[in-house]
């Protein structure tokens, strides 16, 4: 992750070999020299710019741990590499994610997406593995992991209990109307995980 620091959430073991699995089944030829995810996780929050872990902590501090579902496999394209992931639901990590925002950042997205990256490939090979890959599994976390910028460890910081429940649907479709949507200068990312809620 370079000279950034990031939040990000431990996937189940049994998630994460599914995940390499996958990974394995896309030939070499194919790979970007970034290759193949690892260490497959879901990112909360990408580009922070907080060397002491405290003040992400202070940031957490009381909030609560949630759920997250892993689905099926998409895509995500750019001119250096095709991203090839899976996408994941929760309004857990909106909540979280949206917490995060409020510390030093240089993350420009305007939609906030959560995923597992399974692999980076080049420029176009990325389509045919769109929907190719199911999980379709569904987690309880309580931790936060954190990587201050140039750091070389990651810290993990403990969350409050919490349960939740999420009309899966509803919050696919939501994230559906945001994609249709998403060069709306005024759209509230908020939506996306609201309309998921019961």
């Amino acid at each position: 992750m370079g000279k950034h620091g990031w939040a990000w959430i431990k996937l189940p073991e049994e998630v994460s070999k599914k995940i390499i699995d996958f990974g394995k089944e896309i030939p070499n030829d194919e790979l970007h020299e970034n290759g193949r995810e690892n260490q497959p996780h879901i990112t909360l929050k990408y580009g922070v710019n907080v060397s002491d872990y405290n003040l992400v902590r202070e940031c957490l501090d009381g909030k609560a741990g949630g759920k997250a579902h892993l689905g099926v496999s998409s895509i995500f394209e750019n001119d250096e590499y095709d991203v090839i992931k899976v996408s994941c639901a929760g309004p857990s990590l909106h909540r979280i994610h949206k917490l995060l925002n409020q510390l030093p950042h240089d993350d420009n997205f305007m939609l906030y997406k959560p995923h597992a990256t399974i692999a980076y490939v080049k420029p176009g090979c990325g389509k045919k593995y769109a929907g190719e890959f199911l999980i379709d599994e569904e987690f309880e976390f309580d931790t936060v992991w954190y990587k201050k910028p140039e750091g070389t460890k990651s810290v993990p910081i403990r969350l409050s209990t919490y349960k939740e429940s999420f009309n899966l649907k509803r919050y696919i479709m939501s994230n559906r109307y945001a994609e249709e949507h998403k060069d709306w200068e005024d759209f509230d990312n908020d939506l996306v995980h609201k309309v998921g809620e019961i």
